[in-house]
């Protein structure tokens, strides 16, 4: 299966789908300065794609989820709560910085 053309399946599925799902995840995350909002972008991207599979392959057969659905969002979950803490990090320290010149 592959909705890329001339892109193996293979690859699509362990290479761009985790790193585009994670990507808008973060960058949701970056626009909204919310951490859940990451997370939930990417379940729902890789729902969207795994829904898109199934009525594309199997004509509108029951939908069996892998687990990419929790591993991609808590990826998102730990690397979103590490930028939002770095975030924070470098304000105060910027702040302390100013108010000590």
């Amino acid at each position: 299966m592959t909705f890329i053309p001339g892109l193996d399946p293979f690859v699509e599925q362990l290479i761009v789908l985790p790193f585009t799902a994670v990507g808008l995840g973060i960058a949701a995350l970056l626009v909204f300065r919310k951490l859940i909002f990451g997370p939930i972008v990417t379940l729902f991207l890789t729902l969207l794609y795994e829904i898109m599979y199934h009525y594309t392959f199997y004509s509108g057969a029951a939908t069996n989820y892998s687990s990419w659905n929790l591993i991609l969002p808590a990826v998102t979950l730990l690397v979103s709560w590490h930028i939002l803490i770095t975030i924070k990090q470098e304000k105060v320290f910027s702040q302390n910085k100013t108010e000590t010149n």
